[in-house]
C-alpha cells in the first residue's frame, strides 16, 4: 500500500516543480498604450519603440539569465479602459513593470492602482508636472523642460499676444495655468492671454475657436491638442487662411505630423527634449535599427525614444539591483544614467523625473523639425515650477480635476 502512493506523489512533486520553473521562464512586462481610437496616432508608434526595446535585450541575452515577454493592451483611447487594462496586467498577469500611457488623466487614474499593487510605471510624456512618486518613473519632459521655455522663446520671437487651444483634459488645462502664470511674470515681454479654449477628446469642429482666433487676431497659437483632433485643427487653419499665425505645439512631434502630412504642417513650430535629425552616434544607430524594423517612412518622435529610454532604464536598474521585483527597482534607479538617442539623461533621485535637454524648433518640408535654439546643457527637472507654492499648485490641480468631472 505504501509502494502504492509513493510514485504517484514524487510524480505530483515533480510536476509542480516543473510547472513552477515554467512560470518563472519569462519575465512579463505590461504595455498599455491606445492602438485603437483618437489617441493611437501618437501611441501606437510609443507602443513599436517599446517592443523594439525589449526585443534588444532578449536578442542581447536576456536580463538575469531570463528573457522579457511584453503583453501589450489596448486601452482603445478610453479612461475606464486603462484603468481595467492596468488591473489585469497588474493583478492577474503579474506583470513587473508597466509602461503606459499618454494624457495625464490616464496617469492620474491608473495611479492607485500601481500604488496599492506595490508596482512601477514608467510615463514617457511630457507632461504638467506637479506631481512626486515613487511609483512613477517620469521620461517625458517636466514642465520646465518644454512649457516654460517654449512659452518663454514664442514670446520673445513670435509675439506677445498669445492664443491657447487644448484638449479638455488635465495637461492642456495646467499647462494653460502655467503659460499664464509665465505670462503674468514676463512683464517686460508685455504678454497678453487673448483666447484660451478647449475642445473635447477626438473633437473634429473647430468653427467657433477658428471664429474667435478670426476676431482677436492673436500672434501666436500655442497648441496642447491630443490625438488626431490636431489634423482637424489643422485643417481647420488652413482653410480659414489663417496659416500666417505661427503655431507652437506642445503636443505635436515627428511621428504625428507624418501622419497628419508634412505639407500642411511646414513651419510649425514645437519644444520638445529630442527631435529625429539630432546629430549623435546613438541616436543614428537608433534609427537605423527603428527604419529596419519598420519601415524607411517611419517618423520618430520625443515620446517614442522616451519610452525606449524607460526600457532601457529599466533593464540597467534590474542588473544592479539583481532583481525584477519592483521594490527593488524602485530603490535602485535614482541617478542612473544612461546615454540615448536624446543624448546622456540621468534620473533624479528625489522625483523620478529626468533630467533631459531642451530644444526649440521648427518643421521643415522634408517632415523634420531643424533646430532653431540648442540647449548648452541637461535641464535639471522642476516638478513644481516656481511660479505659486506646493500648496497653491495642489489647489490649482483640485480646481482643475473638479471643472473635468
Amino acid at each position: 500500500m505504501k509502494n502504492k502512493y509513493l510514485i504517484p506523489s514524487f510524480l505530483i512533486l515533480l510536476s509542480l516543480l516543473v510547472g513552477c520553473n515554467k512560470e518563472e521562464k519569462n519575465i512579463k512586462l505590461g504595455i498599455l498604450h491606445s492602438l485603437s481610437g483618437t489617441l493611437s496616432i501618437s501611441e501606437q508608434a510609443v507602443v513599436n519603440a517599446t517592443l523594439m526595446a525589449i526585443d534588444e535585450i532578449n536578442i542581447g541575452g536576456g536580463l538575469l539569465g531570463k528573457k522579457i515577454e511584453p503583453i501589450v493592451t489596448d486601452g482603445e483611447s478610453n479612461i475606464d479602459k486603462f484603468m481595467d487594462g492596468a488591473k489585469d496586467l497588474i493583478e492577474k498577469k503579474q506583470v513587473k513593470a508597466l509602461f503606459a500611457c499618454w494624457t495625464s488623466q490616464c496617469r492620474k487614474a491608473i495611479l492607485p492602482i500601481v500604488e496599492e499593487n506595490n508596482n512601477l510605471l514608467f510615463y514617457p510624456v511630457q507632461f504638467e508636472g506637479l506631481e512626486n512618486t515613487k511609483s512613477i518613473i517620469y521620461t517625458g519632459a517636466a514642465p520646465n523642460q518644454q512649457i516654460i521655455p517654449g512659452t518663454i522663446w514664442a514670446l520673445r520671437h513670435l509675439g506677445k499676444r498669445i492664443y491657447l487651444v487644448g484638449t479638455n483634459s488635465v495637461f492642456p488645462r495646467t499647462a494653460h495655468r502655467i503659460i499664464r502664470s509665465v505670462s503674468h511674470l514676463s512683464f517686460p515681454l508685455q504678454a497678453k492671454i487673448v483666447g484660451d479654449k478647449y475642445i473635447p477628446l477626438g473633437n473634429y469642429n473647430f468653427a467657433n475657436i477658428i471664429n474667435d482666433i478670426n476676431k482677436v487676431k492673436p500672434d501666436v497659437i500655442i497648441s496642447t491638442i491630443h490625438g488626431d483632433s490636431n489634423t482637424a485643427f489643422i485643417d481647420a487653419i488652413k482653410g480659414a487662411n489663417l496659416k500666417h499665425i505661427p503655431i507652437m505645439s506642445f503636443t505635436l512631434s515627428e511621428n504625428e505630423i507624418a501622419k497628419i502630412g508634412k505639407e500642411k504642417l511646414a513651419g510649425l513650430y514645437a519644444t520638445w527634449s529630442y527631435f529625429q535629425h539630432l546629430d549623435n552616434l546613438e541616436n543614428r544607430k537608433f534609427i537605423e535599427r527603428y527604419k529596419k524594423r519598420y519601415g524607411n517612412d517611419a517618423a520618430i518622435g520625443d515620446a517614442m525614444v522616451s519610452a525606449y529610454i524607460a526600457v532601457k532604464l529599466w533593464a540597467q536598474t534590474v542588473k544592479i539591483a539583481n532583481s525584477f521585483e519592483p521594490s527593488h527597482v524602485k530603490r535602485s534607479i535614482g541617478h542612473q544614467t544612461i546615454n540615448s538617442p536624446a543624448g546622456i539623461v540621468y534620473i533624479d533621485s528625489n522625483n523620478h523625473y529626468l533630467w533631459k535637454k531642451v530644444y526649440i524648433g521648427q518643421m521643415q518640408s522634408n517632415g523634420l523639425f531643424k533646430t532653431i535654439e540648442a540647449p548648452d546643457s541637461t535641464v535639471a527637472p522642476t516638478p513644481y515650477p516656481v511660479f505659486h507654492s506646493k500648496n497653491d499648485w495642489d489647489i490649482i490641480q483640485q480646481r482643475i480635476a473638479k471643472s473635468l468631472k
